[in-house]
């Protein structure tokens, strides 16, 4: 998500993510892991405004 939206900021078109369906293999490695809240982080500094849901 993160690389679609600086991707976003550089093109002058529509930029789309792809997320898996579930996290339930996940959830025994690092990626479930308490979240650093460092604001020096790009992660930590963006806000979801919407989501479109496409079938």
């Amino acid at each position: 998500m993160i690389g679609t939206i600086l991707l976003n900021e550089e093109l002058d078109k529509p930029v789309a993510t792809v997320f898996a369906d579930d996290n339930k293999k996940y959830l025994s490695t690092d990626l479930s892991k308490e979240i650093d809240n460092n604001h020096e982080f790009i992660s930590n500094n963006i806000k979801l405004k919407g989501y479109e849901v496409m079938k």
